[in-house]
Order: structure tokens, then sequence, then C-alpha cells
């Protein structure tokens, strides 16, 4: 359930924080995708210290920066808790040099700054021999043989391990929502990789509800906890003050509580009001969603006429849920999906395979540039399964550049990287790298142009100026005369130029 403030908050950060800081690897898919043996990820436990761990200092420039919440990882997919659980010795404060919960100092740190408190947690433990005990639903299981740290891999199903293995998510969950104070955002991940129903989907959020926003009431014989509605709450105070000493003290303004009551049901009202307004809308034949990550591409895609955007992206991609809520609202027969993003097409996938009133149809676009072309190539005249044929082969023709920084030093494809540098990243890999946005941007489109390309499109991001990406757009025009440049405002986070070439 998204709340009140998540709705206007403008700025919040997300913090990936694990063992895999030691080494030169990304998070817990590096030995998923065997990049490195599960063996060698692991022992980079005997070096984290957490030496550089600073939570003060880290919500002191998140608050000056402006962020209204922040979010950190308290347990990857690798299944390492940074939490002090007794349900696991798989945790930081057990198996690393850094000896500590910190979950703990990051939750006082961050709510003493005033700020909302998150905690990510990752539902895939890819560690636990119990979560790799079935199959996911209706999914032929020879095409999960290899994967060793998400199935069975080929061996027999254990139905009562998988049951052992949800309640230990829940009883490390209740662990993060009683003992760190009140956590105002959840942010689960890896629900992707087994059906809703497996997950148990409606039991888990309703034990959420029990655990979360709850009140714990303890009592002993030295201690009372009072809740009083007062005019004079002055008074209170002063007539508790002759049975002892006062702590934690609270005063609540009913009427502004009220009042904030009576707008929030006035916008749920408008709201139920539109959606029977739509419901009322005759149903069309077919619909597009689309998974989008800026204003400018919003907007793009919105004339090209999809009906629902879904916001999503690198950072943050929609979970099946979110799939289906969005199916919901649009009202046709036949619904073609754009993921835009080679993470969310699986979620798309289970989105697709859990409605029934609807045909769905996902064209299993990995990047934006390909969405908007799958687009451009429908045609209203042909039938569905014409159309789907077409945007498949669409899609096949267009190569995506995007252009971001380094966030820390790395050597990925040959090419030595180090923080701060801007990348050019490809379908493949690596393309350039470099100091100068628009260096690396131009060498990047150099390594995608051959003598068949017809249109390079440029989308430039939040953090770049028009008359930076016009700079880009005429370079681009004069190095490549036989091709058209198009320039779009994106308006998308982290990637200062999104570039496709066809």
């Amino acid at each position: 359930m998204m709340q009140e403030w998540f709705k206007k908050a403008k700025l919040g950060i997300f913090i990936h924080y694990g063992i895999y800081a030691v080494g030169d690897v990304s998070e817990s898919w590096s030995f998923h995708n065997g990049n490195i043996s599960y063996e060698d990820y692991m022992k980079q436990c005997e070096g984290f210290t957490a030496s550089n761990y600073d939570p003060k200092a880290w919500a002191e420039l998140f608050k000056k920066a402006g962020a209204q919440y922040v979010v950190m990882t308290s347990k990857h997919h690798d299944g390492v808790a940074l939490f002090d659980t007794k349900y696991s010795d798989l945790s930081v404060v057990k198996k690393t040099p850094a000896g500590k919960d910190l979950v703990k100092g990051y939750t006082d740190a961050v709510r003493e700054a005033g700020m909302k408190v998150g905690i990510y947690f990752s539902l895939i433990d890819w560690s636990d021999p119990r979560y790799r005990s079935v199959y996911p639903e209706g999914e032929d299981p020879k095409d999960h043989l290899k994967d060793v740290f998400a199935t069975p891999a080929g061996g027999p199903e254990d139905p009562e391990k998988w049951e052992e293995f949800l309640k230990f998510n829940n009883d490390q969950m209740h662990e993060l929502m009683t003992n760190y104070g009140k956590i105002d955002l959840l942010w689960f991940d890896g629900d992707w990789e087994r059906s809703a129903k497996q997950w148990k989907a409606k039991e888990f959020k309703a034990y959420l509800e029990s655990i979360g926003d709850s009140i714990v009431c303890v009592a002993d014989e030295d201690v009372v906890k009072i809740h009083v509605h007062t005019n004079d709450p002055g008074l209170a105070i002063q007539k508790a003050l002759t049975y002892g000493q006062l702590s934690r003290m609270k005063i609540d303004n009913m009427r502004e509580e009220h009042q904030e009551k009576l707008i929030k049901d006035a916008e749920k009202l408008a709201a139920a009001q539109k959606e029977k307004e739509k419901a009322k809308e005759p149903r069309k034949k077919v619909g597009f969603i689309a998974v989008s990550i800026g204003e400018g591409l919003n907007e793009i895609f919105k004339e090209l006429g999809v009906d629902y955007i879904i916001e999503g992206g690198q950072t943050m991609n929609p979970s099946t849920e979110d799939m289906l809520t969005a199916i919901d609202h649009v009202n046709a027969d036949y619904i073609y999906i754009l993921p835009n993003n080679k993470n969310i097409v699986m979620a798309a996938n289970q989105a697709r395979d859990l409605t029934e009133d609807k045909d769905i149809i996902v064209i299993p676009t990995k990047t934006v540039p390909q969405g908007i072309t799958a687009v451009l190539n429908y045609n209203a005249e042909e039938d569905v399964d014409t159309n789907e044929e077409t945007m498949l082969e669409a899609i096949k023709c267009v190569k995506t550049g995007q252009v971001t920084y380094a966030v820390r030093d790395t050597h990925i494809d040959d090419k030595e990287i180090h923080e701060g540098d801007i990348m050019g990243i490809g379908d493949a890999g690596i393309l350039a790298v470099g100091r100068d946005r628009l260096q690396v941007a131009e060498e990047m489109v150099a390594e995608m142009v051959d003598e068949e390309s017809e249109i390079i499109s440029v989308y430039y991001g939040e953090d770049v100026s028009e008359e930076d990406a016009e700079a880009l757009s005429d370079s681009l025009t004069e190095k490549y005369p036989e091709c058209e440049v198009e320039l779009n405002q994106g308006g998308q986070p982290i990637y200062y130029y999104l570039i496709s070439v066809e």
C-alpha cells in the first residue's frame, strides 16, 4: 500500500550495501550468473570490515541533498543479513569482521535526521537450500536444470522445505519490523522468481499488516501507559507528574488529523468517481502498457497512444502486482505490455499468466527506445498476431546506448573505469569511457552506427541542459549526414542520454 507521504516525496536515497563492497564484483548476481564462484563470492565476508560505515555522516549528507526518505538493504539475494538475526548465522554480525548490526545504526541515524526510514528486503535467498526446494509454478522444470541457486535444478521438490523458508522470511521480517523502531517504507525484491500463489502473497500482506502500523503495549508493576483525549494536554501532564516520572510523551492535534482524514477521504472519493467514469467507457479492442523512466519519455509514450504508464527503470523495477494493477486499469480485450527493461520481462509474463479476462501480449523490449519503436510499428488495421510479429521484428533492429556515470572504480570489458567516469553502455557491454559527456556519447554512437543505420534518436535526461543536448544533436548530424537525427527531452534520471540507432 502506497502511503500519502511517499506520493509527495520528491527525493529518496537508496543504499545498496553488503559484502559485495569488498571485491570488484556486482551484488549477488555475480555468482548467480557464473561471473564468480559462490565460494569465492562468500570469501568476501572475510574482508568486510565496514570501516567506512558512518550512518550519521550519510544521514547528514542525504538531508542536505533534500532527501525525504532513505532505503537501505537489510538482506540482498545472497542471504547475508546486515542485521542481527537469530534465525540465521549468515549475517555481518556473525560472519564478518564488522561484527555489528548495520541496520540499527542506519535506522537510528536516518530517524534522528528527520527522514523517513525504509528497509529493503530480498524475498530471494540464494544461499538457503530451502529456497531452491520448488520450481516456479507453471513452468517446465527442464528450463531450470542449471539454476542451482533458485530451483531444485533437476531434483525432486520439497514443499515442506518451501513452507519452512516462507516462515523464515516472515520471522526475519518480524525482527526488522519490531527491533528498529517504526519502519516507514518496506521495499521488497525478488518476487519474480515465484508466482504470487507460491509466495502466498495475500497471507504475506496480511502478516505484514499485523506487525506493521500496530501498537505494542508492555506493562509491568512500575510502568503505566496512558492515552487520553483532552482540550488541555498541559493539565493532563501536570496531573501525571504527581504519580511519577514521565517519558516518551507524545501530543497530537486531533483536529489537524481529522482535517487530513477529510482531505484523504475526498481524494479517495474523487479517484473512485474517476474509475466509475472510466468503467462506463466502451471496451476497446487493443490497449498498451509501457514501463517508462522520465516525464519526457512518459509524454512520448502517451502521445503514441499508450494507455497506462508504469514508473520504473534501473533503480525501481515494477512488480507483478504493479503489472496486474495496470492491466486492471486498461479497458481492452487485448493488451500489449512493453517492459522496456530485461529485469521486468519476467514480472510482465507472470502478470500475463495470472490474467484471465483479457489477452495479454508481452513484447520483450529491453530498453525504452525499443518500446518506442514497437509502438511506432503498431498498425491498427492489422490483427493482433500480425502486429506482435511486426513489433518483435522491429525491436531487433534497434541498438541502444546509455550514457551514465561510474559510482566506483572497476574493470569491465577490458576497460579501466574510475569513480566519476562517464560511461557509454551498449547492448553488449561498455562501448566508451571518458570524463566528458559529449565525447563519450559521440564515441558510443560511433560504435553503434553502421552502413545500414538510418535513424539516430537521442533522449536527454533531467541532468542535461537543452543547450548541451542540441550540441550533441548537431555534432551527430554533421558526422552522420546519411542518418536522420531526432532529439527528444526524456527527463530520465541517472542516464544523461538514451540513444538508439535503427
